[in-house]
């Protein structure tokens, strides 16, 4: 399969950075209004997605490398959605504890 890094042009006047992401030497061009660091970073996550599912599939379809990345990702943002609702809860148990505890003291 064929992935090619990500080009990264300048960012304009409107802190607009442009990129191109190539996939089975298929150009996507991508726009995102954060900064530079930032999109490297996001490109950079991507593109370690995209190599690795294209280890793991047999398929030579882009769609399918694609499709397989998106699952990694998304199956990440779940864990992590569902690990910080879990520490929420723990902290704000903690905070009610710490409240219950200086009520306690003020009586």
């Amino acid at each position: 399969m064929g992935y090619d890094p990500p080009h990264m042009s300048k960012p304009n006047s409107e802190s607009t950075v442009s990129m191109e992401l190539k996939i089975l030497g298929q150009p996507i061009q991508l726009k995102t209004s954060g900064s530079a660091p930032f999109a490297r970073e996001v490109l950079e996550v991507v593109s370690q997605r995209i190599q690795k599912a294209e280890s793991r599939t047999k398929s030579k379809l882009a769609e399918h490398v694609v499709l397989l990345a998106l699952l990694d990702l998304a199956e990440e943002h779940v864990r992590a959605k569902h690990q910080i609702t879990d520490y929420q809860k723990k902290m704000e148990s903690k905070a009610q504890e710490l409240l219950t505890w200086i009520s306690d003291l003020e009586q």
